[in-house]
């Protein structure tokens, strides 16, 4: 098996590694292309329009404000009065039909009450909202296409062009995964494995048997995730513990303030970067944080007010 069967039969079994060009540009140009169409025979309409609403005929003032009376109008070209707005209409509507559709009833009653989007608009805008592929996947792709073992440079003329590093940010993949990621299991990922991989993992651990990545080692992510749920906890009870104990064998209000400080920034840290909260849930971890160092430091003037009565 070589060449796009291979590549196929790898994306197949790896969700991670099926990413395709989603084409943001040229989506776009045709985009623009459809626009300016349409805003060409929006103008022909209005200048129709105009010339009805301004001939000595009366009843081209009536096609402005009675809908009946331009649908009545003469096709037969007798009457030349109505007619050709009446075509262009029917022919804007002809393209709307086919460039456009109308959006689910439960949306229509959030935007409008008959709304209507571009198809292709639409289309690009879901292609938009899938998830970005990894680096380190992409990396692993271009190094399989690469490999003797697996791609064999099998690409030719602009179909390598696909993964090209200049087009990386315009890679999608095709399969669901969430774009909310695990930024702490990533990190270990990209920078622990790598490490564990050429000194202890290829010694431990045979690479995969399937054919298609061959000389490849897969590490389950699912554990770096455990990993850093360990870490966090473990961080959730040690810091303000450590702040505790510190506090308690400094004399100093100055040195306490500056102890208060750094702790809150760390406890801050890790609340952003461990825990991923939102930034109001930051805000009100750290001010808790503070607020329980401020309250323990209370209590310790208190008390020791108390001994030297």
């Amino acid at each position: 098996m070589t060449g796009y069967d291979k590549l196929a039969s790898l994306f197949g079994n790896n969700d991670d590694l099926s990413m395709f060009r989603r084409f943001g540009p040229l989506n776009a140009k045709i985009l623009l292309y459809r626009q300016a169409e349409l805003l060409h025979m929006n103008d022909q309409l209005e200048h129709q329009v105009e010339l009805d609403f301004n001939s000595e005929n009366p009843k081209g003032r009536s096609f402005a404000v009675y809908w009946k009376a331009l649908n009545d109008a003469s096709d037969d070209g007798f009457e030349t009065i109505g007619r050709r707005q009446k075509h262009k209409v029917s022919e804007i509507q002809s393209k709307l039909e086919k460039y456009c559709k109308n959006l689910p009833s439960h949306l229509c009653r959030m935007i409008a009450d008959c709304f209507i989007l571009d198809e292709l608009l639409l289309l690009s805008a879901q292609v938009k909202s899938l998830a970005k592929p990894r680096g380190r996947d992409y990396r692993y792709l271009n190094s399989w296409l690469k490999r003797s073992t697996c791609g064999n440079s099998f690409l030719q003329s602009v179909e390598a062009d696909a993964w090209r590093p200049r087009y990386e940010s315009d890679l999608v993949l095709s399969a669901c995964r969430s774009t909310q990621g695990d930024r702490f299991a990533d990190f270990m990922c990209d920078n622990v494995i790598p490490i564990y991989h050429r000194y202890i993992g290829q010694r431990l651990q045979d690479p995969v048997s399937d054919e298609t990545m061959l000389d490849t080692w897969k590490y389950n992510q699912k554990v770096f995730v455990v990993l850093g749920d360990i870490i966090c906890m473990l961080l959730s009870s040690m810091v303000p513990t450590i702040s505790i104990f510190v506090l308690n064998f400094q004399k100093s209000t100055i040195a306490r303030l500056t102890i208060i400080t750094a702790l809150s920034f760390v406890c801050s840290a890790v609340v952003t970067f461990v825990v991923q909260a939102r930034r109001v849930d930051v805000f009100a971890a750290t001010f808790a944080f503070a607020a329980v160092q401020v309250v323990f430091l209370n209590g310790q003037n208190t008390q020791n007010c108390t001994r030297s009565t």
